[in-house]
């Protein structure tokens, strides 16, 4: 089933990432979380877009190892 546009991006300010490998692993788990249509990773960032539980995608970043703050939350622009 294709996904549908996403409504907001979630700016989660990362620490603890050193590597592409980490910013793959990150980008993949974010992807599985349920509501997410576009995931961009840096070392210090991810910009999530879509509907998504804040509290459970925190979690999922704190399972990997990582710690996560949600920055902002704004209207997303992706794929329009």
């Amino acid at each position: 089933m294709p996904k549908s546009k996403p409504a907001y991006e979630y700016s989660v300010r990362l620490d603890g990432l050193g590597c592409t490998d980490c910013i793959h692993k990150v980008t993949e788990a974010l992807m599985e979380l349920e509501g997410v249509v576009l995931v961009d990773t840096s070392l210090s960032h991810a910009w999530v877009h879509g509907h998504v539980d804040e509290k459970q995608l925190i979690q999922i970043l704190e399972d990997l190892g990582y710690s996560a703050e949600i920055e902002s939350v704004r209207p997303s622009e992706a794929g329009e």
